[in-house]
C-alpha cells in the first residue's frame, strides 16, 4: 500500500526530533484539520519543515558537521532537485546539533558520499580534491560547478562516504556558504581555512565574484 502523505498530524514528530536534539519547539494547535484538502494539508506540513530545518542550520557551530546513515536515493525521480520535501533534512540535522554540529553528511544508497543537508561537499584525499558527480543524487549546486570550474585540479569522483575518515580537508559549498572549510568531522579536527585546498577554493570564488563587481 501507499503510504499516506504527510500532513499537519505529523509535525509534532517533527518537533520531537528538535527537542531530543536540545532545540524546544511547542505545537500549538488552533482550529480543526478536518476538511482541509490533503494539497493543503501536505502544503502546510512543508512549510512547517522547512522553517524548522532552517532552525536547525543556524542552531550549531557550521564548521562542524557529522556523517548520518541515512541515504539519499540517487535512483529516486528528485534526485538532485532543490525540493522541500526531505523530512529526513529535519532528522539528519537534529542529529547534527546533538553532536554540537551545524551540518550533516549523508551517502546515498550505494554508500557513497552524496551532499549535505543543504550543501555539496568537497574532499582533499590522497592529494587531490574531488566532489560527487551529479550521478550520485547530489544537488547540481551553482557554488560546487563554480569550484570546479575556477579550480581546475578540483574533480568530480566516486568517494565511500567512509573515505571521509581519510580527508585531509573537507569543505562545504553553497549559494548561502560560498566555501566554508570544516574545522571538524565527527570529531575529528581539520584545518579549516588554513588548509591549501581550501585557502585556493575560497581564494578563486572570491577572485570571480570580484571579476564580476568589475566594470
Amino acid at each position: 500500500s501507499l503510504t499516506p502523505p504527510a500532513g499537519l498530524l505529523d509535525i509534532a514528530e517533527l518537533a520531537g526530533h528538535l527537542d531530543q536534539a536540545g532545540v524546544p519547539v511547542h505545537v500549538q494547535v488552533h482550529g480543526e484539520r478536518d476538511g482541509i484538502p490533503a494539497a493543503v494539508d501536505l502544503s502546510a506540513y512543508r512549510i512547517v519543515q522547512e522553517a524548522l530545518t532552517n532552525v536547525l542550520k543556524h542552531a550549531g557551530p557550521t564548521t562542524a558537521a557529522v556523517t548520518v546513515p541515512w541515504p539519499r536515493n540517487e535512483r529516486s525521480a528528485l534526485a538532485g532537485v532543490k525540493a522541500t520535501s526531505y523530512a529526513e533534512n529535519v532528522i539528519a540535522l537534529a542529529e547534527a546539533h546533538k553532536a554540537g554540529a551545524g551540518e550533516a553528511i549523508m551517502p546515498n544508497t550505494a554508500g557513497e558520499l552524496c551532499e549535505g543537508t543543504g550543501t555539496n561537499v568537497f574532499a582533499a584525499i590522497g592529494g587531490e580534491l574531488v566532489t560527487p558527480s551529479l550521478l550520485s543524487g547530489c544537488l547540481a549546486g551553482v557554488t560546487r560547478a563554480l569550484v570546479l570550474e575556477e579550480v581546475p585540479e578540483a574533480d568530480e569522483a566516486s568517494v565511500p562516504l567512509a573515505a571521509l575518515a581519510e580527508a585531509t580537508e573537507v569543505l562545504l559549498t553553497s549559494t548561502t556558504r560560498d566555501v566554508q572549510p570544516l574545522r571538524m568531522l565527527d570529531g575529528r579536527p581539520l584545518p579549516g581555512v588554513d588548509g591549501p585546498w581550501a585557502r585556493r577554493a575560497m581564494a578563486a570564488i572570491a577572485d570571480l565574484r570580484a571579476r564580476e563587481l568589475d566594470p
